[in-house]
């Protein structure tokens, strides 16, 4: 039988595969529109603000991909030192990123619709989702290294 901090750990490591994959899932689909343009998926401009060129943009997110990657790997092997210091500052820049995103979508969606960096709603709710995946990982900190 699972204890319960094996359980807690469990359910951190599922909750960031998903955020990770729904990671994958956005570069994967921008990348098949570059190549595609696939009448299923949002053309490529919608999935794209053009603040970096796509390459090296694409490539930011695949190194983005291959640390968060890692977290969940060392989370699974149980293999992180908590620290609550670092649960601290991760929490607090994922949930200033994620306000900011917050805020991103929705002056995209109203005020600022008329301006390409907040006309697209899909890069900042993928934003949101790095956030989240932050903000989780900060809590994981907290919570395995006794804070509260």
């Amino acid at each position: 039988m699972l204890d319960s901090k094996t359980n807690k750990r469990n359910c951190f490591l599922l909750y960031l595969i998903i955020l990770v994959v729904l990671l994958v899932f956005r570069v994967a689909a921008q990348l098949m529109q570059y190549f595609f343009n696939l009448p299923f998926l949002p053309p490529f401009q919608f999935w794209d603000s053009g603040t970096l060129p796509y390459q090296i943009l694409v490539a930011a997110q695949l190194a983005i991909i291959v640390i968060l990657s890692k977290i969940v790997y060392k989370i699974g092997a149980d293999n992180i030192r908590p620290n609550i210091k670092t649960g601290y500052i991760f929490i607090t820049l994922g949930a200033v990123y994620f306000t900011i995103m917050l805020f991103r979508l929705a002056a995209g969606l109203t005020l600022l619709s008329d301006v390409k960096w907040f006309s697209y709603p899909i890069p900042p709710i993928f934003h949101m989702i790095l956030a989240s995946f932050l903000i989780l990982f900060g809590y994981f900190h907290l919570i395995k290294s006794g804070g509260k």
